[in-house]
């Protein structure tokens, strides 16, 4: 949700990017009731079939990018790339700084799933 702020703040055509200006922080973005709802579509979804199977063979998080993308590349038998980037947000903070207690819950809550399959934690 921090993401989708900030993307939201820098990107004019960005379906987020009125809603996060006229928030003018985080702390109330994350409260608009409309931002909430739009965070209904989750990763889980997009990634599983109704089931619970996964729509795809193999996942690349961001958060482990180097290390998922030379993970399947093997799984190819492909040779390792020399140099992989993932393009920077410029954020000095860490998202988990953007959370209160409050903030915390509310994603909880429309992300659950999310969380739980994904392994993340505030």
């Amino acid at each position: 949700m921090v993401s989708r702020y900030h993307f939201g703040v820098r990107t004019p055509r960005s379906r987020w990017h009125t809603r996060a200006v006229e928030a003018g922080s985080f702390s109330v973005f994350i409260r608009d009731s409309s931002i909430q709802d739009a965070a209904i579509n989750t990763r889980y979804q997009n990634l599983f079939f109704e089931d619970g199977r996964y729509l795809m063979d193999d996942m690349v998080r961001v958060e482990n990018f180097a290390e998922d993308v030379g993970r399947i590349w093997n799984k190819l038998s492909l040779p390792a790339p020399n140099r992989l980037h993932v393009n920077s947000n410029g954020r000095k903070k860490n998202y988990r700084e953007f959370y209160d207690e409050e903030a915390i819950e509310i994603v909880r809550d429309i992300l659950q799933r999310d969380i739980d399959v994904f392994g993340y934690t505030f």
